[in-house]
């Protein structure tokens, strides 16, 4: 093996010594070859010049002869004598094509009767040279030629026809004659210089080639000097090169890193190195001579030893355990290579020593096992994959958790115990994560041993050779089970209502966005039911919050039966309801929803424990595109319609209108209006005097507020009072009025010296806050709390409500008086007259305008005022317009009186007036 490298290196450096001189002998070959050929076409063009001048020659003289003798022998032998010059005028003018016609051309020279051998040569030369110096005269003057040759031809067959025809007469045969001797004189020249042009390129070809050999002679004779000084010069450096790589080879051997020894055969110590000494222990002096087995625990000199087998192979490298000389053990790495000494057999031997490696990978081993222990404790299926992605390692874990066999989930076949559903989409992300070298992450179902299938998390990362390239991928697969049943939850919960299990009003709203894309790309229609319960607030405030949680669970089950699969049911927050109903643009089919839904809310209502609500329910409806292009305007415009068909009655359903968006724009600039009436001066209080009707005595007045709006002119309580309500204003405006009453009523205390008990009007709504101040500001303004009533409606009283229990309660201990506004048009029972401390009842106009034309009426007016007395209650009849109405009502016994008769509501300069005149 030692020897081949030399030998390798001879063989390079001859090669590179003789190719030059291989490659000038090639060129010299192929110049002369070429130069030989072109003096032989050269010669071959003399030749048959020759040719063609005989053929001329013998032309002229035949044809002169057939002037003279008109012997058709003689004119045969001008045909036969002009054929080679005329064919080769067919080989130059088939040469002269853009794409030269070669069969012709060679036809054209042998017809010209040049030698078929010669005629290649005489087409090439031609072909490559003839458009250059060399070859361009003798061409020009061959072309010139062909003329002369061309009219010749014409000229014999002009007198063989006369001849034929006999009449050729001695003018005319003088004329030929004196045509065909200026041919011959003019064709003559040319001939001799067309040999003279190429006897001048046979010269140049014979110089040029003397020329080649002397160039080549000189190129080798320089070659061969040149590489006899390098094989010199690469010769006393081959010997400094291999004198210095001794002494290098010398110096590694001695100060290599590795411990370097060379044992002969037997494993006896032939050269060791510094570095080996120092590793064993050993000087250099100790060591040599030594046999392996003296440090190598696992020698023996047995056939089956180390050496043996390493002798008999190319290499070897194996770990083993040497000794030193103090007796330590430490791992060893060696290397081994047979080599060959002046023809005998070595083994070159390197040895590392690998303690720490091993200690590292016992460490590694160690750390393996213990994230195995930790992975297993934390049920995690860990995983191992090739470059390509395919699994090659056996892994219990997932084994034992699938219930599939080795030979079945090795490369992709785990996939078959993946869900079928998830097995595309996890094959394509693991294939893009092994394709890009990316972390590979994936939650997919994996169908356990007992057929249930789980939830996983399947991560994977590249671990990377020395290069850089993926070597493998380790992953690990995790039970994300109850976590993803967590995170459902969570999911549910923040988009359905925990009470009814309906989807809550940001889930409707997504739905809702969606719901009209699609309905945009199919060019469909939508309609949008917004659903409100009538009354609800009475059952959550009789019957408790407890029954009317009952209720809305009960609504909701209710009406779920009357919507398709396709449809969203959402309750949007306390008893507002909303049905999305796509693709579904006939009112027909949407009223027979409506209908559905309403009877079955009116329904009664069992809620247990022997309680039963009564409810109904108001339902706006608005399509889209028709009413709305936007989600956001199209639940408006529902919510708007539910409002109209709460106004107009309760229990029905109402379709949105353009109207009520211009109603409901009509109130926002209204309340806007309302809210800016008290800055501006706007608002005044108005007072209606209510008569005593025993005296005819003024003695109590109804404060009533006006609003003179600076547009509308005077604008009704009936029209602003709800807005104020509605708006959240009514607080601001109720403790108005009153300030400005008791103002009044001290005024006409003070200037008057008369007591006038003011009747002030309270929202439900203003018993909604906290504060409460009629007492501190009627003590303020040095009023008894007598001076003030308290009207309130009698829906108020229905609320059982502790905070309204504690302000009548608060009005009485402090004087003033209550009074229920309107009796007889709510729902009020006898019981809660009898609860709470009620003074008076208003007996509502709509019972006293028909007094004296309906029996029932009286009949009503009557019971109602012997009631109140009998529970010490005082009858107050408003509305009254007639004396008629007012003797009736003094015979039944009604105490007071308010109405037109006596004055409508006034300033309160003009009341003051009333009281003087009173």
């Amino acid at each position: 093996m030692n020897n081949e490298r030399p030998i390798e290196s001879v063989n390079r450096l001859l090669v590179q010594t003789i190719w030059p001189f291989v490659l000038i002998i090639i060129i010299l070959l192929g110049a002369t070859a070429v130069s030989l050929e072109l003096m032989s076409s050269v010669r071959a063009y003399v030749g048959g010049e020759s040719l063609w001048s005989k053929g001329q020659k013998g032309a002229y003289i035949a044809l002169a002869n057939y002037l003279t003798s008109h012997s058709d022998q003689d004119y045969r032998e001008f045909l036969a004598d002009i054929a080679a010059p005329l064919g080769d005028h067919e080989a130059r003018l088939a040469l002269n094509q853009a794409s030269p016609d070669l069969e012709t051309a060679y036809k054209g020279f042998i017809e010209g009767k040049n030698l078929p051998d010669d005629v290649p040569g005489m087409i090439r030369l031609y072909r490559y040279f003839g458009h250059t110096p060399l070859m361009e005269q003798p061409i020009s003057i061959w072309s010139r030629a062909d003329v002369d040759i061309l009219k010749l031809s014409l000229l014999a067959k002009s007198v063989h026809r006369q001849i034929e025809s006999g009449k050729l007469d001695e003018a005319k045969k003088s004329r030929y004659f004196q045509e065909l001797n200026a041919i011959n004189t003019d064709v003559t020249p040319l001939e001799e210089a067309f040999s003279s042009s190429i006897a001048v390129i046979s010269r140049q070809i014979d110089h040029l080639i003397n020329v080649i050999l002397a160039a080549m002679t000189v190129l080798l004779v320089g070659l061969g000097l040149f590489f006899s000084r390098r094989l010199a010069v690469q010769r006393v450096n081959s010997s400094r090169a291999l004198i210095k790589e001794s002494d290098k080879n010398a110096t590694f051997l001695h100060n290599a890193s590795d411990g370097i020894h060379i044992l002969n055969s037997s494993g006896t110590v032939h050269v060791a190195s510094d570095s080996f000494c120092t590793m064993l222990g050993y000087s250099r002096d100790e060591i040599v001579g030594m046999n392996a087995a003296h440090w190598d625990v696992n020698f023996n000199r047995d056939n089956s030893s180390p050496i043996a087998l390493e002798l008999n192979n190319a290499h070897v490298q194996y770990e083993t355990v040497h000794r030193r000389k103090d007796g330590a053990l430490f791992d060893v790495e060696v290397s081994a290579v047979p080599i060959e000494i002046d023809g005998a057999r070595f083994l070159y031997c390197s040895s590392r020593d690998i303690s720490k490696r091993k200690q590292a990978e016992n460490s590694l081993r160690e750390s393996e096992e213990r994230f195995r222990s930790l992975v297993t404790a934390s049920s995690q299926i860990v995983w191992n994959a090739n470059a390509s992605g395919e699994v090659y390692q056996d892994m219990p874990d997932w084994r034992s958790y699938t219930g599939q066999k080795l030979e079945k989930f090795v490369g992709w076949g785990w996939l078959d115990a993946v869900h079928p559903d998830d097995r595309e989409s996890t094959a394509a992300a693991w294939a893009k994560a092994v394709e890009g070298g990316s972390l590979y992450e994936a939650e997919y179902r994996i169908r356990r041993h007992d057929g249930e299938y789980r939830n996983f998390n399947a991560r994977g990362v590249p671990v990377l050779n020395a290069s850089g390239a993926i070597r493998e991928w380790i992953g690990t697969c995790t039970d994300i089970t109850d976590r993803k049943r967590t995170e459902d939850q969570i999911h549910h919960l923040a988009y359905h209502d925990q009470l009814t299990g309906l989807p809550n009003r940001q889930l409707f709203q997504d739905r809702l966005k969606q719901d009209l894309k699609r309905m945009e790309r199919n060019n469909t229609a939508l309609a949008l039911l917004f659903i409100d319960l009538d009354r609800f607030k009475e059952v959550n405030d009789t019957l408790g919050h407890d029954k009317g949680d009952i209720l809305l669970i009960e609504t909701a089950r209710r009406i779920r039966q009357h919507v398709r699969d396709t449809d969203t049911f959402a309750r949007l927050g306390g008893d507002e309801f909303t049905i999305i109903l796509p693709e579904c643009g006939d009112e027909l089919s949407i009223d027979r929803v409506v209908q559905n839904v309403l009877q079955e809310i009116e329904a009664p209502f069992d809620l247990g424990d022997e309680s039963v609500g009564h409810i109904s329910c108001s339902i706006g409806i608005a399509f889209y595109p028709h009413d709305a292009k936007t989600s956001e305007d199209l639940l408006k415009h529902a919510d708007q319609a539910m409002y109209a068909a709460k106004d107009a009655g309760r229990n029905m359903f109402s379709y949105f209108t353009p109207l009520m968006q211009q109603r409901i724009q009509d109130k926002i600039e209204l309340s806007n209006d309302l809210r800016q009436a008290l800055s501006r001066g706007e608002l005044e209080v108005y007072y209606q005097p209510i008569v005593e009707l025993s005296s005819g005595r003024i003695v109590k007045a109804e404060a009533l507020l006006r609003w003179n709006h600076p547009k509308r002119g005077l604008v009704g309580p009936a029209d602003f009072i709800p807005l104020a309500e509605e708006f959240g204003i009514i607080h601001e405006l109720g403790s108005w009025v009153f300030l400005q009453s008791i103002s009044a009523a001290a005024d006409w205390k003070r200037r008057l010296e008369r007591e006038i008990q003011v009747s002030v009007n309270r929202s439900p709504v203003e018993f909604e806050r906290q504060e409460f101040q009629w007492v501190e500001e009627l003590e303020a303004a040095g009023l008894p709390g007598g001076a003030v009533t308290m009207e309130i409606t009698e829906g108020l009283l229905l609320q059982e409500s502790a905070m309204v229990q504690a302000r009548l309660l608060e009005c009485r201990n402090s004087g003033i008086e209550v009074s229920i506004d309107d009796f007889g048009t709510g729902y009020s029972a006898l019981s809660y007259l009898k609860q709470f401390h009620i003074d008076y009842l208003k007996i509502d106009q709509s019972f006293v305008r028909n007094l004296t034309r309906e029996e029932s009426d009286k009949a009503l007016v009557e019971a109602i005022i012997v009631m109140a007395h009998k529970l010490g209650i005082k009858a107050i009849a408003e509305g009254v317009e007639t004396i008629e109405q007012r003797d009736l009502l003094h015979a039944f016994g009604c105490d007071y009186a308010q109405g037109y008769l006596y004055s409508k509501p006034v300033q309160a300069c003009e009341f003051e007036k009333l009281l003087t005149a009173s």
